[in-house]
């Protein structure tokens, strides 16, 4: 967990040696710069970004072990006798969407000040030519779209998870009948 007041971590857990260097640079060796080697303006919020990560890294997760766990189930042919897990996967549907969002958050947080590091801050990138009621129409207006079109998602992901895929095969099966006739 982080300490941005003392700037150090309160707590660490299963470090990994060598792995940030390997995973930034592709060398085990080579030097990863922490937060202290930057003046204290030019350092994002630590704690939003450093939990909004962990959580999308643990979504992400999730995905491979339910996807897993799907697999050894239906191969297994008893996915059907296990509601528990069917409710499971249904109240997941929403998830993907959640992990991007904080994916989002960790690109979009992580990266302040900066829109372009070293050459623009965030501050001096706001537009001039547009005024706050513009703005907050234009904010509205997406949200309510695209909230809408995630209750539709939704509604529809969770109507054909419902019904099951037997149900969902004959449904086809009889609309592509009907429509030979």
């Amino acid at each position: 967990m982080p300490d941005p007041e003392n700037e150090r971590n309160a707590m660490e857990a299963f470090k990994v040696p060598k792995m940030l260097s390997y995973l930034a640079f592709h060398d085990s060796n080579a030097e990863v710069k922490g937060l202290k080697a930057y003046p204290k303006e030019d350092r994002p919020p630590v704690t939003l970004t450093f939990l909004s990560f962990r959580l999308m890294v643990g979504l992400g997760f999730l995905f491979i072990f339910l996807s897993f766990l799907s697999v050894v189930l239906s191969r297994k042919g008893n996915m059907e006798s296990k509601p528990f897990f069917l409710n499971i996967m249904l109240f997941s549907l929403i998830l993907p969407y959640i992990a991007v969002q904080i994916g989002w958050i960790v690109a979009e947080v992580g990266r302040q000040p900066w829109i372009v590091y070293s050459l623009l801050k965030t501050a001096d990138a706001v537009s001039k030519s547009i005024n706050t009621t513009q703005v907050l129409i234009s904010f509205v207006g997406f949200t309510l779209l695209y909230g809408f079109l995630a209750l539709i998602d939704v509604y529809l992901l969770t109507k054909y998870a419902k019904k099951g895929p037997e149900e969902i095969i004959s449904e086809m099966k009889s609309s592509s009948v009907a429509q030979e006739v």
